[in-house]
């Protein structure tokens, strides 16, 4: 990823950093006595791979709870749930994610759960995050009946006779905020342990984390513990901003394993769940077009008080509405940014209208995406925007536009796996379906393009393509070692492809050289 030295036969870390880069006889002259040489054999290195958008907390705990990801039918869902009720004493929180009521006959109900779970209390999020599944003992705690008003930016699935149905989406989720208990600093711990060797295990040598301000205050104890493994960008939730700033933070602020990143915002809510907004209605509902979670007056003030706090701001937007929304309240703030060096980013960037391309070179804003999203919601968004999806992760678009891409994986909504992310941005189709065409193919990315996205796209994002990203002299030692050369974008290396070995700062942390 290295411009001046596009390929090389080998290089020398010396303490946490890449001393130097290039051929064999070259490297061999700079060697001393003692120091240890490593043949792999002509295996591919790769420098250290950035996921750009991840719940690193919520992934992590979802390394414990019940995981509901692809659970094809509602009664096998159930069934896990009747399970873990089972292994868990009676009164207790049973949590889980990952349910998906797209592959479902309906929308599930809090009374499905109360037949599995009678005396339990049991929080399921949806695949995207975007909805919460609840039985009726967390109705009762959270006090919600049918006269509990739908708060702004939020949905309340409802019954004929207007009683919440146990489904509530976008800001609704927050009605259970001081119903549902807390973890523990120790179940963080434990849990975020697992997801750091998960991470390590992918080729994973940086995470940018869009969690709460609890996943901020516990990786600052693993850091304190000597316990990162990954180099994290940490992000602020829009409800802390005024603390952040009042606290004197800004963007950048922080070392080379733990750094603050950019005000988290949402403007609506996801496809999957049909909250995305839209400028004109859903294929199946035409007088529907989605929920906004802000104002366009609320989003341009919210922004100025960012950038005025030396903030950059990492804004979610799915529907092609919500995205000229963020453009729109970005642009009268552009050029103060580029004199600050904050970077702007549009996290997910999912439907653009085509007039709105070219505006994410013009405001130097970066488009956050997640290629892993565009095989797995191929059919959904051909069902819900239709001939629109023309325009959906439209990444080969935005890259000729001039736009920079940062390449993540949304985990865990989509897998934490940049390789798969690859994949799907080179080929654009599922890895289960290798027979299927390539969906808008058009919009595909060459190998080292998407390699550079989860790379140097990553390091850019964060301000630190000076200290990562590439495998030159002077940058920290991050690499990966692969079982399979993936530069030529074959399908097959690309699916076989594995991390054989991860070194982050010089030091082994998975696998073995």
């Amino acid at each position: 990823m290295d411009p001046a030295n596009p390929r090389a036969e080998a290089f020398i870390v010396d303490d946490e950093r890449f001393m130097a880069a290039g051929p064999n006889h070259a490297m061999d002259a700079l060697l001393g006595f003692e120091d240890r040489v490593v043949d792999l054999g002509g295996q591919t290195v790769v420098p250290g791979l950035i996921d750009s958008h991840v719940h690193f907390t919520w992934f992590s705990f979802g390394l414990i709870d019940i995981n509901l990801d692809g659970v094809a039918t509602l009664d096998e869902a159930l069934a896990l749930v009747r399970d873990r009720v089972a292994r868990t004493p009676g009164g207790g929180w049973v949590r889980g994610h990952g349910f998906n009521a797209n592959l479902w006959d309906r929308w599930p109900t809090c009374r499905d759960l109360d037949m599995v779970a009678p005396l339990h209390r049991v929080v399921l999020s949806s695949k995207d995050g975007h909805s919460l599944w609840v039985n009726t003992l967390v109705l009762r705690d959270a006090g919600i009946t049918a006269a509990t008003p739908t708060p702004r930016g939020g949905q309340i699935l409802r019954d004929e006779r207007g009683e919440p149905t146990g489904i509530f989406q976008e800001s609704a989720q927050d009605l259970f905020a001081d119903a549902v208990p807390e973890r523990s600093e120790e179940e963080y711990l434990q849990a975020m342990r697992l997801g750091l060797r998960h991470a390590n295990r992918v080729g994973i040598t940086g995470l940018h984390c869009v969690d709460g301000i609890d996943s901020f205050r516990n990786l600052q104890t693993l850091q304190a513990r000597g316990e990162l493994t990954v180099r994290f960008l940490k992000s602020i939730p829009e409800h802390a901003i005024d603390h952040a700033i009042g606290a004197g933070l800004r963007t950048g602020f922080g070392n080379e394993w733990l750094r603050v990143g950019g005000i988290k915002i949402f403007t609506d809510g996801s496809l999957g769940s049909q909250t995305a907004w839209m400028l004109d209605g859903y294929e199946d509902r035409p007088d529907y077009a989605g929920v906004a979670t802000h104002t366009p007056e609320s989003l341009e003030a919210l922004v100025a008080k960012a950038v005025a706090g030396n903030f950059s701001v990492l804004v979610h937007a799915i529907g092609d509405a919500a995205n000229r929304m963020v453009l729109d309240a970005i642009e009268p703030v552009a050029d103060i940014s580029r004199q600050k060096g904050l970077r702007h980013r549009i996290e997910h960037a999912q439907l653009l209208d085509p007039d709105d391309l070219e505006r994410f070179a013009e405001l130097g804003i970066i488009a956050s995406v997640q290629p892993s999203h565009a095989p797995s919601d191929r059919y959904i968004a051909d069902k819900f925007w239709g001939e629109r999806a023309r325009y959906a992760y439209a990444f080969r678009s935005l890259l000729r536009s001039g736009a920079r891409l940062a390449l993540g994986s949304d985990v865990p909504v989509e897998p934490l796996d940049p390789l798969a992310g690859i994949h799907a941005a080179v080929w654009r189709k599922r890895m289960s379906e290798p027979d299927s065409e390539s969906w808008y193919p058009e919009e595909r990315l060459t190998v080292n393009e998407a390699l550079y996205g989860f790379t140097m796209g990553g390091a850019y994002a964060s301000g630190e393509e000076t200290i990562k990203g590439s495998i030159s002299p002077g940058k920290l030692a991050d690499f990966v070692v692969l079982t399979h050369d993936i530069s030529t974008g074959a399908e097959e290396a690309l699916r076989a492809a594995r991390p054989r070995a991860t070194v982050v700062g010089g030091r082994l942390v998975y696998g073995d050289l």
